[in-house]
Order: C-alpha cells, then sequence, then structure tokens
C-alpha cells in the first residue's frame, strides 16, 4: 500500500508491473471512491497492456479539499491504494508518485500554496505555481518512489498418494513432484518469461531447500491438502523464499466382502480379488498377496462377526512405492455336513430323496440359521452328479458321499456350494440256517437266523420261498430269501442254508446172548462210524447225544430185531448244535449150530469134517479149526470137541463154534483056533460067534454113546482066506449112533489061528 501526503492535489501514480490494483480502482471510469482515508474523484485507469493489468500502468485521482486547508492546520491528508501481487512474479516493484497542487498558501514544511478559492477557480496563475505537492519535497517534477520486492513466482504441482500415507512418504512423494515442477519445460518457460519482462537481472538459482523444511497442511476429511516444499530462488544477488504447493489428493482402495464357506480354505487370489486398487495417475494399485499368518482358517468361524484380512495395496505414486493397508471383510457362511442310514440295496433315487431331506432339514435348524447374515436364505437344490448303483451294495458306515447343491442368497448375491451327506448303509446280518436233507428249513428259524440293521423288523420268509433240500446236501448257494423294514425301505436279504447229510448206519450183527452193555457199545459204534463217512460243512461237527439212553433189544434169539434209535447232534464251531437228528441202527442177532463129528477110536478127526459139522448163523464165514484132537485112547470120552470160528460182518465179529466129537469105540475079538487047510464055513462062523461076542463086552459097551447100539452087519460078505498060514478075518459091524442119519461100520478082525 502507498501513502501520499496531499493537500487537495491531482495525483499521478506510475503502476510497475507485477502487481494488480483493486478492481473497483481498475474499473472505476472517472468516478469517485474512498482510497484509504480520503475521498477521490476522477479516478481513472490506464493499464500498459489493455489485456493484462499486471502488466503496469497509470493511475489518476484527485483529492479535492474543502475551504479550510488542511495544510495551514499543519495536517497531512493521505490516500491508500491497495493491490495484490501478480502471480508468478519475482523481483522489485517500483511505484512512482507525483503531485500537482492547485492551492495557494504554504504547506507543512513552508513551501508556498495558491489556494483556488483565493483567486478564483481559474486564476492567471493557476499554470504559474505548480509546486510540488509531496511532503518533504518543494520540487514540482519530484517523483515519489517506493520499491517493493515481489515474491509470487508459485510452482504448484498435484500429487495423489493412499490414504495412511505417513508423513515421511508424503513428503518424499511432494519433494520428488516440487523438483518435477521446478525442471518442469512450462516452469522454465515461466522463467524465461518472467525474465524478459520484470524489472531484474537473471534468475541464477532455483534450489529446493531440505526435506525436513517442508511443510505438511492437515490433510481435509475430504482427502485433500497442500504440502509446501521450501524453494529459495536467486536473482541480482538477492535471494527469495517461497514454496512450490504440492495439493494433496488422497485415495483410498475398497473392498468387497469376501464371502467363504466354513471349511473352505481362503486362497490368496480370493482376497486380493475382493480389493478394487485406487488409481494414482490412471495405474491402478496392485494387490499384494496377504501375510499367510493373517488368513485365518474358516473352520468354526460361520456367523463370527468381525473378521477381516488385512492385505496390502502397493502404488506408485512419482516413483514412490507406497503400500496402503487395507482389510477385507470376511463373511463365513456356516456349511453344515450330515450323515444318513439307508437300508442295504436301496435305490439310487431313494439315495438321493434321503440325503436331500437331510440337508433341508439341516440348514432349516436353528443352530444353522443362527449362523446366517441377517437376511440370507439358502435353497436346497436336485441332486444332479452321479451316485453309484454299487453304493449301497454293501452295509457299512461312510460307504460314500452324496454332494447335495445349495444356494446361499446373501446381500442379494448368490453363492453356490455343495453340502456332503454321508452315506451309511444298514444291513442284517444272516447267520447259517442248518437243516437236515429231505427237511426245509424251519420258517422261525430262518427269521430268527436275521440280525437286523438299527431300526429294521425282520419279517417272516414265505413258506413258498423255502427250498426242497432232498438230495441237497452239500448243495452250494442254497438260501431262503426275507425281508427286513426300514424307514427308508425293504432289504431283501439271503438267509444261507446248509443241508446236511444223514448219516446211515449199517447194521450191527451180534451174537445170540450179547450183553445188553456190548450190544449199546456196538451200536455206539456202528452209529459213529456212520457219522464218520458224513461229508459235512467246514467247520460243523456230528456226534451222537452224550446224554441219551440206547434202548437195544434182547439177543436170546436169532434174526432181526428192532431198530436202536440214536441221537445225533450237529453243532457249528462253536460248540452251538445246530440241528439234530434220530438215526436208526439195524441189529441182526446170529449163531452157529454144530453137529456131532462121529469116528472110530484111533481115527484122525478131519479139518474139513469140523467144518462140516458147522452150520453158521446168517452171513457168517467158517474159519478154520484152530486144533485137532486125537482119538486114540478116547472112546467113551465126552469131552472131545473141536473149535471151528465163525466170523460176521467182514471178520468184525467172531463166534468160537465147538463141535462135539463122539469116539467109538472098536471092538476087538478072541483068535480062534481052526485046523489047517479045515473048513472056511465052520471058520467063518467061529468068526461070527466070536465077533458077537466082542461087541457084546461090557467094557466094549460101556464106551459107547447112550442109546448107541452095534451089530454084526449079517448082510455083509465075510471073506475067509484059505486056510493054510495064520490070518485075519474082517467082520462088518455096523453102529447106530442117535443123531447119524447113517449107520456106522467097521470091522472086527478075528484071528484064526491053522493048526
Amino acid at each position: 500500500m502507498i501513502t501520499t501526503q496531499l493537500q487537495n492535489v491531482q495525483v499521478t501514480i506510475k503502476v510497475p508491473k507485477g502487481v494488480v490494483l483493486e478492481d473497483r480502482v481498475i474499473n472505476a471510469n472517472g468516478g469517485s471512491a474512498f482510497l484509504g482515508g480520503v475521498y477521490a474523484n476522477s479516478i481513472r485507469w490506464t493499464p500498459n497492456d489493455s489485456n493484462d493489468n499486471s502488466k503496469g500502468g497509470t493511475l489518476t485521482y484527485n483529492v479535492p479539499a474543502d475551504k479550510r486547508m488542511a495544510a495551514a492546520e499543519k495536517t497531512t491528508r493521505s490516500s491508500s491504494i491497495v493491490f495484490t501481487t501478480a502471480n508468478n512474479f519475482i523481483g522489485p516493484a517500483d511505484f512512482k508518485v507525483t503531485a500537482t497542487s492547485g492551492f495557494g498558501d504554504t504547506d507543512a514544511e513552508g513551501n508556498k500554496l495558491y489556494s483556488y478559492t483565493t483567486n478564483g477557480l481559474k486564476p492567471a496563475y493557476e499554470n504559474q505555481f505548480h509546486r510540488g505537492g509531496l511532503a518533504n519535497s518543494d520540487n514540482p517534477d519530484f517523483e515519489y518512489g517506493k520499491v517493493i520486492y515481489i515474491n509470487s513466482l508459485q510452482a504448484t504441482g498435484v500429487v495423489t498418494v493412499p490414504i495412511n500415507t505417513n508423513n515421511d512418504q508424503l513428503k518424499e512423494v511432494a519433494y520428488a513432484k516440487a523438483q518435477e515442477e521446478v525442471n518442469s519445460a512450462n516452469f522454465q518457460q515461466l522463467l524465461r518469461d518472467m525474465n524478459a519482462t520484470a524489472a531484474m537481472g537473471q534468475i541464477t538459482n532455483v534450489t529446493l531447500n531440505s526435506k525436513d523444511k517442508v511443510e505438511i497442511t492437515k490433510i481435509a476429511a475430504d482427502g485433500r491438502g497442500v504440502v509446501k516444499v521450501p524453494v529459495t530462488y536467486t536473482a541480482d544477488g538477492r535471494t527469495y523464499d517461497t514454496t512450490v504447493d504440492i495439493e494433496v489428493n488422497v485415495v483410498k482402495s475398497t473392498t468387497d466382502k469376501l464371502v467363504v464357506f466354513e471349511g473352505d480354505k481362503i486362497a490368496n487370489d480370493q482376497v486380493k480379488s475382493s480389493v478394487t486398487p485406487a488409481t494414482i495417475d490412471t495405474k491402478a494399485g496392485v494387490v499384494n498377496n496377504p501375510n499367510e499368518a493373517d488368513v485365518f482358517s474358516t473352520t468354526g468361524k460361520a456367523g463370527e462377526a468381525g473378521l477381516k484380512i488385512p492385505t496390502t495395496v502397493t502404488h506408485d505414486s512419482n516413483g514412490t512405492n507406497i503400500n496402503e493397508t487395507v482389510e477385507v471383510p470376511v463373511t463365513v457362511l456356516p456349511k453344515p455336513n450330515g450323515e444318513v442310514q439307508v437300508h442295504k440295496g436301496a435305490s439310487v433315487d431313494k439315495v438321493k430323496e434321503v440325503a436331500k431331506a437331510k440337508v433341508t432339514a439341516l440348514v432349516a435348524a436353528t443352530d444353522f440359521t443362527g449362523k446366517l447374515p441377517t437376511g440370507a436364505t439358502v435353497t436346497v437344490g436336485d441332486i444332479t452328479e452321479a451316485v453309484a448303483e454299487t453304493l449301497t451294495n454293501e452295509k457299512g458306515t461312510n460307504k460314500g458321499v452324496v454332494n447335495v447343491p445349495a444356494t446361499y442368497r446373501v446381500g442379494g448375491k448368490t453363492y453356490d456350494t455343495t453340502i456332503p451327506v454321508t452315506i451309511n448303509v444298514l444291513g442284517s446280518e444272516p447267520k447259517t440256517v442248518y437243516t437236515l436233507e429231505g427237511t426245509k428249513p424251519d420258517v422261525e428259524k430262518v427269521k430268527a437266523a436275521v440280525t437286523p440293521g438299527t431300526g429294521g423288523t425282520v419279517n417272516t420268509p414265505k413258506e413258498t420261498d423255502l427250498p426242497a433240500t432232498t438230495v441237497k446236501a452239500g448243495t452250494p448257494d442254497v438260501t431262503v430269501p426275507t425281508t427286513v423294514t426300514y424307514p427308508t425301505g425293504d432289504e431283501t436279504v439271503n438267509v444261507p442254508v446248509e443241508v446236511l447229510p444223514k448219516a446211515t448206519p449199517e447194521k450191527v450183527t451180534t451174537l445170540k446172548d450179547t450183553t445188553g452193555e456190548n450190544l449199546t457199545t456196538a451200536v455206539k459204534e456202528k452209529a459213529q462210524a456212520a457219522l464218520g463217512k458224513l461229508t459235512l460243512p467246514s467247520g460243523v461237527t456230528a456226534e451222537l447225544d452224550p446224554n441219551q439212553t440206547y434202548a437195544v433189544p434182547t439177543t436170546d434169539s436169532n434174526g432181526d430185531k428192532t431198530a436202536v434209535p440214536v441221537k445225533v447232534q450237529y453243532k457249528d464251531n462253536t460248540g452251538t448244535v445246530v440241528a439234530e437228528d434220530t438215526i436208526n441202527v439195524p441189529v441182526t442177532v446170529v449163531s452157529s449150530t454144530p453137529s456131532k463129528i462121529v469116528v472110530f477110536e484111533g481115527d484122525e478127526v478131519t479139518a474139513d469134517a469140523a467144518k462140516g459139522a458147522v452150520t453158521p448163523g446168517t452171513d457168517g464165514t467158517k474159519g478154520e479149526p484152530t486144533t485137532l484132537p486125537e482119538t486114540a485112547g478116547k472112546a467113551g470120552a465126552t469131552d472131545i470137541t473141536v473149535d471151528v470160528p465163525v466170523t460176521y460182518d467182514n471178520g468184525k465179529l467172531t463166534e468160537t463154534v465147538k463141535v462135539p466129537v463122539t469116539v467109538l469105540p472098536k471092538p476087538e475079538a478072541d483068535e480062534i483056533l481052526v485046523p489047517k487047510n479045515g473048513d472056511k464055513e465052520k471058520a467063518k462062523e467061529k468068526v461070527l460067534a466070536q465077533a458077537k461076542k466082542a461087541i457084546e463086552d461090557v467094557t466094549f459097551k460101556g464106551k459107547l454113546p447112550q442109546g448107541a447100539t452095534v451089530t454084526v452087519d449079517e448082510t455083509a460078505t465075510v471073506t475067509v482066506p484059505d486056510l493054510t498060514d495064520d490070518t485075519e478075518v474082517d467082520v462088518t459091524v455096523k453102529y447106530t449112533v442117535p443123531g447119524q442119519d447113517k449107520p456106522l461100520t467097521t470091522t472086527v478082525k478075528s484071528t484064526s489061528n491053522s493048526g
């Protein structure tokens, strides 16, 4: 502001380049206005450049006075001109002020002034006394000079940084931008233009001061602010300190909510794709991977509020890399998992139906819905993925997993997933049912042989499904179909049937008068032998009931007897009786019948004679006698026997048959005396008489069997040889022995002596 001491004067001010007057002065066009404390009129502004008021010009105006002159009062009237410095100007601005006064009297310094009022408005000497009207000067041409130094050269720039940029980073970016600006072609051209027009020498140096002197204004809430980077210009040996004002735009990356399902692993790309990086100078920031430690497990996080994963976005702001920290909000959606039970053999459609129903129930449960975001919904879809036909072939837990589609709608967006359902297959456990060949399995045993799975009810098999078992012993794959009812349907169970062979015992052949104890033993042996011939299933054994009583027949007579019933038990490998049977062991009582052997004393008892004397029992086989008795001197003995063996049952049973032997005495006749060459007939008579005497001998007769008779066979020829020498004559004697069909004969030797 320029202050001039005026007393009703016409003021002319040469306004230098580098300043701009107020609009009310520039636009006065001869009008009036208060300039400071002085009322001025006839204000006119004449610019040097009609297009640019900052290029200087001339300002004129008048300051009128009342009749009473301030000078006489030794007071000072002063006016002031308000101006602003022009943009981008540096150097001196020299104001030149002149004043022409038309008043008489003297001023406060004693200079002579003439008043218009005293001498008229147009006195003759108006132009003769143009005295200087400025204090301290009586020179009409005196110019009041006022030089100010303008420093409005202003470099500016704009930078963009991410939110939360720290001061050091901001200074770094602003400093680099300020350096860029003062080195830019536009700014250098501005310097050249200013040097050409400013009343100053060349700017010889432009120096940015230390970064430590950079001033950061508070960043406004709308993300804008200014960083002032101090700069020093040197011109004509004078330094001008100012700043490069760097306007700061603050940008912020945005994040979308990351929605994941519980149990899923959050991938780096999911986090990164949830960030929309801010753009600086048309270049988007680079979203970085989050730290591994910051990526939490989603397990157990469903429904938890305030979940976030921090990561960074790297921005390039004027060559300086700045990391912006962002936090990605995470919503973890609950994802249930369940398991269902279906019956063995359930169809694929049934498995899908049960799995979908399970998931529908799970997503409606309070503990699930309580973890959903407000307003979220879940829709269960139809299962489209393939389910193996063999999934329910075998019972057991975790036989497979069926994934049920589900669509979550959260905040207007949909998220598809599948909910796993573990399939447990319920199945019955059938045990083997045993039955005897020729007997159908028992319905109740078949039913009792099935242990159903959880919740299953065993149904009674149909009679028509019971297989015939005739000639089926040992046949594999004999089964009885039955059903077990579960909530999901019926399971068909094939109960395995083992057809056990029946034992067929051989006949017991026993001797007459065998004791009951021995016969029982024989029956048990035959029964056990029959069991030993059975071909039984693996793990099955057959044995005689150890607690049974054997009802054996008496053996006091030969022939077939009532068969003996024998109880048989079939046991499995645990010792449990799985089947019972009663077999009948046939019994035949046998004995041989011996006949008497009759021999003459001294004769040999032959084996054939002994064997021939035995009539064996049924199916008996005669063997050879063990020893043959001597008959010499045994006539009349009653204890002579021959033991003949008879075997039965392929030699397993032996009967010793005692064949009685009767030894007949031979009569011995005394000698007779006949003449040599005597009469043969007479001799014959003597011989016969002697033979009859011999068979009537008491000793001889005492050795005969009871009831036996001996007579001379009158029909037999008695031959008497020539009686020339001593000779023997045989006389046939006939024995009749009880029990013998034919009489026996022998000869009595009668010795004749010829004298």
